[in-house]
């Protein structure tokens, strides 16, 4: 089973054009999703395998998807957290190696489960070999820590990147995280 955690296209949120973070993608979100689209059709195409597509209901990721013209689901348990996920999660001082630890942050917590149980049930419920989950960066943070089961790990998810799990030989592979080499340099943010 492939898991394609896809992250949508700048909003206007992040670029400080509107207090809600239920925003419209900006007019680069808007052809970044088009590389992005262009790259998901060839990889559905050249994988041939059976796959599923789940987006969230945030504006900007239901944007993100418009141009891949192919059917979706609407999933809430893959939408993004309404509070700074990196202000839950555990700080120090200094590099610690080897460091693990859970936050303690309620909020996360509970963002954590809800996340955990989506992905199950997406996971558990699809016979499908490719599933792509058209999400938000702090899912896609939260599912690798879900993963490693350690919070104490960050990670750059650039819009409109991919990261791909793999189940495979009974454990998670990690092929790749944050690939955005289908996205031209001027349109990276």
């Amino acid at each position: 089973m492939n898991i394609y955690l896809v992250r949508h296209g700048q909003s206007m949120w992040q670029t400080n054009q509107t207090d809600s973070k239920d925003s419209n993608l900006t007019a680069l979100g808007k052809i970044q999703s088009v590389y992005l689209n262009d790259h998901i059709r060839k990889v559905i195409e050249e994988k041939k395998e059976s796959s599923v597509i789940y987006v969230s209901p945030l504006k900007r990721a239901i944007q993100t998807i418009d141009s891949l013209k192919n059917e979706y689901i609407v999933h809430r348990g893959i939408m993004e957290a309404p509070f700074h996920v990196a202000s839950s999660l555990p700080q120090f001082e200094q590099p610690h190696l080897y460091a693990r630890e859970l936050s303690k942050e309620p909020n996360y917590i509970k963002f954590k489960v809800m996340l955990k149980k989506a992905i199950e049930d997406i996971i558990s419920s699809e016979k499908y070999e490719s599933i792509f989950m058209y999400t938000h960066g702090g899912v896609i943070k939260t599912a690798l820590r879900i993963i490693h089961d350690n919070d104490c790990v960050c990670y750059t998810i650039n819009n409109c990147s991919v990261t791909k799990i793999t189940w495979e030989k009974s454990r998670w592979h990690i092929n790749f995280i944050n690939m955005i080499s289908f996205l031209p340099k001027e349109y990276v943010s």
